[in-house]
């Protein structure tokens, strides 16, 4: 029997009198994969953010592991459920040495081995040419790297959940799609819960277990299995666009 990881429990959220998110219920599994999907304005990372504690709904639980985290501070969330968006500015410390970001990142856990050619090792599995780059600050790397990097700094403590809120956007299209890749290949081989929001459908159709199409606040598709690997771009647009 499947453990879930994450509950989204009669969740809404208002602003202004506007209704961003409508009553949202989501069970998301351990270790699954999960593609969140809709047109701009239909509350994707308005979601991701109230499961990161960035915002307080109006009502309902967002349970990790069991655990309702629903007004817990923000830094006590991110120990649970990591969170990379696009904002190459946010990801890392720009000021900050590549191998201080990863010592940072390395003082939530003692999974890693933190020697220095441990360190190396587990850089270089994110980009080769991080090891090369190791006393250049990150806001000196470029945008693949530095977000190759910031994507080393949220499995090095092996979080519960795992946001990606178009983390690949900012990126020129080579770099994009070797940073999903690499995404791809950690989340599973660490079997990471995740949500991932993208406007990209080659990825939508391409990666994760679940597609989950969100509109005007509210959850309007949810397809995997069989279905997910047999939905054509075309029926992906009339579902979530």
């Amino acid at each position: 029997m499947r453990k879930i990881a994450l509950e989204i429990s009669d969740v809404s959220f208002t602003r202004f009198e506007q209704e961003i998110i409508r009553t949202i219920n989501l069970t998301i599994y351990e270790g699954e994969f999960v593609i969140l999907v809709g047109p701009n304005g239909s509350g994707k990372s308005s979601l991701i953010k109230i499961i990161n504690g960035l915002i307080k709904p109006n009502n309902g639980k967002v349970l990790v592991t069991g655990r309702n985290i629903v007004g817990e501070p923000v830094h006590k969330v991110a120990l649970q459920v990591a969170t990379l968006t696009q904002d190459l500015q946010h990801s890392t410390f720009s000021d900050l040495s590549v191998l201080m970001n990863l010592r940072l990142a390395l003082l939530r856990t003692r999974g890693l081995k933190q020697t220095h050619a441990h360190m190396v090792s587990y850089l270089a599995s994110f980009n080769p040419l991080l090891p090369q780059r190791l006393d250049i600050l990150a806001g000196h790397l470029s945008g693949g790297q530095r977000q190759a990097l910031a994507l080393a700094m949220c499995f090095a403590h092996v979080p519960k959940a795992l946001l990606l809120d178009e983390h690949t956007s900012a990126l020129d299209p080579k770099a994009a799609d070797t940073l999903m890749a690499l995404t791809n290949t950690h989340i599973r081989e660490k079997k990471l819960t995740t949500i991932m929001i993208t406007h990209s459908l080659e990825y939508a159709l391409k990666y994760g277990d679940r597609i989950v199409a969100m509109a005007e606040g509210a959850i309007v598709a949810d397809i995997a299995g069989l279905e997910k690997k047999n939905l054509s771009k075309e029926a992906l647009i009339k579902l979530a666009y």
